[in-house]
C-alpha cells in the first residue's frame, strides 16, 4: 500500500456537455510536485485534454476516491 497521498479526478460523464475538471494541469503538476499522486479517469470530453495530464506525471486508472464538478451517479465508473 502507498503511503503518499493519493487524489483521484473522474471523468465528466454525466452530460455529454459537462466538459470541468476540478483540476487544470497546472495544479496537478503543483500537486505531483509536492509529491502527491494524481490519478486521472481518461476523458474525450474533459477541457483539457488526457495528454496535458500526462505530461505532468499524472497516472490514468479507475479510482475509488475522486474529486468531482457534479455528483456521482449509480453508474460511477461504466465504461461508456
Amino acid at each position: 500500500m502507498s503511503t503518499h497521498p493519493t487524489v483521484g479526478i473522474r471523468r465528466e460523464g454525466k452530460s455529454r456537455w459537462e466538459r470541468r475538471s476540478p483540476l487544470a494541469p497546472v495544479h496537478v503538476k503543483a500537486l505531483v510536485e509536492k509529491g502527491i499522486k494524481v490519478i486521472v479517469q481518461p476523458s474525450t470530453i474533459r477541457v483539457y485534454h488526457d495528454s496535458k495530464y500526462q505530461e505532468v506525471r499524472s497516472y490514468f486508472a479507475k479510482v475509488a476516491s475522486v474529486l468531482s464538478c457534479e455528483e456521482i451517479t449509480e453508474n460511477f465508473g461504466a465504461v461508456t
